[in-house]
């Protein structure tokens, strides 16, 4: 059997006029740029084309090798990526189910904790729940049992254990006796602190605007100790819970021991303004700044929930029964102190991007009771509790009080009117009703049904803050009198 070999037929090339490579003349377009190559192009030497295509051949492998270079540094750089992602994804899995901050150091005298009872108006909002209630009735037709000038207008809210009221000026405090209004000490102070004393267990308790806690014995005003600069500014009043002294300031939160001044612990609070003072229920601190409400675990200083108040100022809250309540100028919120953020809050930001481009549902809203739209709009001051009810009060006198059970409205006291004088501090819980103080009077009102019940005109005082007790009524006026009726 005889076998014949042919050898392959030449092929003729044409060159590409975009990119010069030979490209064999049976095609129409050339295998290296793709473009259309000329009908009537002249065929190659046959020479020519084969030392362009052995160039070519050289040049594909060299494309071909720096190909493979690139997907080798492609495949490097998305394993990177991959690897920097599980380990994110891994630090926030772990983070978020399973890493749990550990508590924070005890305090060394837990039984220190902020004066109760019905002499007792223990800081700016009388209690550690910020409630501004008090067990004492009320009579606007009392004389006048002594008045003292001070000579400075004040420059934090009264405080008063029963025995003496705490007066704060730029430049001192005083501490007067409730008795007959004569001064039982002064003490010189280089710059008055921006939140009212705090009085725990015979002592009075200042958050200095340096940062500093200063602590003095509230029978003779000598210092007990001052703690060093924390590098923050405190511009609240401190709360003293179970030997905590808790501080709400710009940028932190701090808790320091309340017997020695010793700094237990201190978080980051994101806040740029912080002056007013926070509320401690059995778990949790929650304070204001200015565009929201934060709230941190009193047992390990985490930080549990946030709400925001964007354009609204938040004024002030207070807590009963495991609720947390926040006022402000467009609306007031309800929440558990329990309440915590979504797995996914972090994100919020992203969804609500995809929501405004239509591709996703709205945001979810933060877990909270209710929100009432309608609040007084005027500068709102701290609210208090009337039995069920929650009583807010604006700088024009209009009043109002909502249902603690779901934020509806009870009843609601008109705005003064135009030109007459404006309140000057929140609204007084007390058993007569509710003491609006206004700059020249002091007015009750009904707590059930906001209906006035008296007035008193103070002949054209201009009132700074008025107090409550059982033991009276105490007026103090911007020239620094202080008056008692009882």
């Amino acid at each position: 059997m005889t076998s014949t070999v042919t050898d392959k037929p030449p092929i003729d090339y044409k060159q590409c006029a975009t990119c010069g490579f030979a490209t064999p003349a049976t095609r129409t377009r050339c295998h290296n740029c793709w473009n259309r190559l000329a009908t009537d192009a002249p065929l190659l030497d046959p020479e020519h084309a084969a030392n362009l295509v052995e160039r070519q051949e050289v040049f594909a492998e060299e494309r071909a090798e720096a190909d493979r270079a690139r997907a080798r540094r492609r495949r490097l750089i998305l394993g990177g990526i991959a690897l920097a992602l599980a380990l994110w994804f891994a630090w926030w899995f772990y983070g978020t189910f399973i890493y749990s901050p550990p508590p924070v150091p005890e305090a060394s005298n837990p039984s220190l904790q902020m004066l109760t009872g019905e002499n007792v108006w223990a800081t700016a909002n009388g209690d550690r729940y910020g409630t501004r209630q008090v067990d004492a009735v009320v009579d606007l037709a009392a004389p006048e049992a002594w008045s003292i000038s001070l000579g400075l207008a004040s420059a934090t809210p009264l405080v008063t254990d029963g025995e003496r009221l705490y007066v704060v000026t730029e430049d001192q405090i005083a501490a007067v006796r409730a008795a007959d209004g004569r001064i039982a000490w002064q003490r010189d102070m280089q710059g008055a602190p921006y939140g009212a004393p705090t009085l725990a267990s015979g002592r009075l308790y200042l958050g200095l605007r340096a940062g500093q806690l200063q602590v003095l014995d509230a029978a003779t005003g000598d210092l007990v100790f001052q703690t060093l600069n924390t590098g923050t500014r405190f511009g609240a009043s401190p709360i003293i819970v179970d030997g905590n002294a808790y501080l709400f300031g710009i940028g932190q939160v701090i808790a320091f021991d309340a017997e020695n001044g010793e700094l237990l612990w201190s978080t980051p609070n994101r806040a740029g303004i912080a002056f007013t003072s926070p509320v401690v229920t059995e778990g949790y601190i929650a304070g204001v700044t200015g565009t929201e409400v934060l709230v941190f675990d009193r047992g390990n200083g985490a930080q549990t929930y946030f709400y925001e108040f964007l354009r609204a100022n938040p004024r002030a809250t207070l807590a009963r029964d495991g609720v947390v309540y926040v006022s402000s100028d467009r609306y007031t919120v309800a929440f558990e102190d329990t309440s915590g953020r979504p797995w996914w809050e972090q994100w919020r930001a992203v969804w609500n991007q995809f929501w405004i481009w239509g591709m996703t549902p709205d945001v979810p809203i933060p877990d909270r009771l209710w929100q009432n739209n309608d609040p007084p709009l005027e500068d709102s001051f701290p609210g208090t509790f009337a039995g069920d009810l929650l009583v807010l009060a604006g700088r024009d006198g209009e009043m109002q009080a909502l249902r603690l059970a779901d934020g509806t409205e009870a009843w609601r006291v008109a705005a003064a009117p135009e030109g007459d004088d404006t309140v000057v501090a929140g609204p007084l819980s007390t058993r007569s009703g509710i003491l609006l103080p206004f700059e020249d009077r002091v007015a009750l009102y009904d707590a059930t049904s906001g209906a006035l019940i008296s007035e008193r005109s103070l002949d054209g005082a201009r009132l700074t803050d008025v107090l409550v007790t059982g033991a009276g009524l105490y007026t103090l006026d911007v020239a620094g009198t202080l008056t008692a009726f009882r």
